[in-house]
């Protein structure tokens, strides 16, 4: 399973799942390096990074697109 960071709050690392939804995660659960943006996998023994710098190439020029 996959999720995105969206933001912080608190003591939680709010997260948008695959299917849209929304979910807390403890920023002590969160794999060294993560911040908001960062795609994390959820694995047996915790989360890891997910190399999403690809993705947000594309993301970044479909919006730069957008302003031309």
């Amino acid at each position: 399973m996959y999720l995105i960071i969206d933001r912080f709050e608190d003591k939680y690392a709010v997260c948008e799942n695959e299917d849209r939804t929304m979910v807390n995660i403890p920023k002590s659960e969160l794999p060294q390096g993560a911040k908001e943006g960062s795609k994390i996998e959820k694995l047996p023994n915790g989360y890891v990074l997910v190399d999403n710098s690809k993705e947000k190439e594309d993301i970044d020029k479909k919006f730069k697109s957008l302003f031309k």
